[in-house]
């Protein structure tokens, strides 16, 4: 039975316009697929019963094929290591046992089996892929690819449209429609996010906030803030203003000090997503354009890079050498001296295993009267592709989408209920909170694509606390403009 917290944010919901069915908590009875409001790229939860999602496949016998995956990790930040593609044995933790339970079955029902050529960065794992491809070798059948790579793999015709890929049914809840159909482009679509791996849920946006503070400083009850659509970017920042304080007296705001909000500079691009500015859509022809320039987004982003860099109360631990530290920023929150950290899921694991009492909330609104929507991590987000050169595409359609469907069956059960809100979670609300997450996405072309490295660059103004961003887009957008041509013109051909 849903929380009172999950009945009364899903009440403020369906006030929006917007519909939440279930929470994955009862996935005994429902199962929840996606799918996509066409106005603003928000995935939404539908109800599919356990009888109709099934997979709708005919016996077939690999005969001992073994399908290579092109993998990649995120340099040495193994939160974001594919840790459920190959899994040689079982060791006690829930998502690797279920992962090779996939495996095991995969073997026994299709005699096949998994391995990863893994490589060291996204950049080595491009390099790869171009190599293979131009080399029209089909050593890999799948490649694992983030977002950062995306717009050059596909300009460069890298990647297989989905569409040549017999058996894949988009439309199942083994994958997400929502993100099938915002990046649908050129009519084409290259990439897939689903159960292949749950690597993708380690991008999510979310925020954490500590319940002593709140507490010892009489604040408003989080939780309740969302619940009742209150939950805005302003009253964040009023929070944070209430409680931040030079602790020790030095006139210098460092680690030592009361913090209202620690982010980081790629959270930049979460909360604006979440305040629904989109760096670019697509048009009526199925091309990309960039949309942040419009007088609205402008506005808007200026008022909330003028609020985010003011470090009276606000702290950019990644670029900023006040508090410069790479991957600190879950440190500095669990000393218990930061009210809200603006980050994703995958620092959750980090902070799981330290001593401070958080709660999570999904990225706030700018304004009582919208939708909360929670966007990914788009440079390091993991999409499913097939290189252009594999020659054999029947084979790797049906065991993508087996995988897939054995992934939605096993491993999301594992990585919600036993790791999200067994482990990371600490109480009922932000179990409630993420499963609310993962169910309303939204999807920003701009942001996924990463062309001429833009959304970076944008993050990037939270390193010299610039707030001018009519300025930033004159300079800057003028510059990506001819890759965004580029990208146009290959999928267009």
């Amino acid at each position: 039975m849903k929380s009172s917290f999950l009945l009364r944010l899903t009440a403020v919901i369906l006030t929006g316009g917007q519909i939440l069915i279930t929470s994955c908590g009862e996935q005994s009875d429902t199962t929840a697929g996606s799918t996509a409001d066409e106005s603003n790229g928000v995935s939404t939860t539908t109800a599919e019963t356990e009888e109709t999602a099934r997979l709708e496949l005919e016996a077939r016998d690999f005969d001992g094929r073994t399908f290579t995956f092109l993998t990649d990790s995120w340099g040495s930040y193994s939160p974001l290591n594919y840790v459920d593609i190959q899994v040689d044995e079982s060791n006690g933790d829930i998502l690797n046992d279920k992962a090779y339970e996939r495996n095991s079955v995969m073997a026994e029902k299709y005699n096949c089996s998994v391995e990863i050529v893994n490589q060291a960065s996204d950049g080595d794992g491009m390099t790869h892929l171009s190599q293979a491809v131009l080399a029209g070798d089909d050593t890999y059948d799948i490649v694992m690819i983030r977002g950062r790579q995306l717009a050059k793999a596909i300009t460069d015709d890298l990647l297989c449209d989905i569409a040549s890929l017999p058996h894949i049914d988009t439309d199942q809840p083994w994958w997400d429609s929502g993100f099938c159909e915002a990046m649908t482009l050129g009519g084409k679509n290259h990439v897939l996010v689903g159960y292949t791996s749950t690597n993708y849920m380690n991008a999510i946006w979310t925020v954490c906030f500590n319940k002593r503070l709140i507490d010892e400083y009489q604040l408003d009850d989080p939780y309740k803030l969302v619940s009742d659509g209150k939950w805005t970017f302003d009253k964040a920042i009023e929070m944070s203003v209430d409680i931040a304080g030079d602790v020790n007296g030095d006139t210098i705001m460092d680690e030592n000090d009361r913090w209202g909000i620690n982010h980081t500079n790629d959270t930049v691009i979460g909360i604006l997503n979440s305040c629904g500015v989109d760096i670019a859509e697509v048009d009526s022809d199925g091309l990309v354009e960039f949309t942040i320039d419009t007088a609205k987004s402008v506005e808007r982003i200026g008022d909330i890079f003028t609020k985010l860099f003011n470090e009276a109360y606000a702290m950019d631990t990644l670029c900023r050498d006040t508090m410069r530290a790479t991957d600190m920023d879950g440190q500095f929150f669990a000393q218990g001296n930061v009210l809200f950290l603006f980050t994703a899921t995958h620092l959750i694991w980090q902070l799981r295993q330290m001593d401070v009492d958080f709660g999570m909330l999904p990225y706030p609104k700018y304004s009582e009267a919208e939708d909360y929507s929670s966007s990914t991590a788009g440079i390091f987000l993991s999409m499913t592709g097939v290189p252009a050169s594999n020659t054999e595409l029947d084979d790797t359609g049906y065991f993508l989408e087996a995988y897939a469907y054995e992934g939605w069956r096993l491993l999301k059960p594992a990585f919600y209920e036993n790791v999200l809100m067994g482990k990371l979670a600490r109480d009922d609300e932000s179990k409630d909170t993420l499963e609310y997450i993962y169910g309303n996405l939204r999807w920003d072309v701009g942001n996924l694509l990463s062309i001429g490295n833009f959304p970076s660059t944008l993050a990037g103004m939270s390193a010299d606390l610039n707030t001018d961003i009519a300025s930033f887009l004159a300079q800057n957008l003028p510059v990506v403009e001819g890759d965004l041509v580029k990208f146009n013109d290959s999928i267009s051909d």
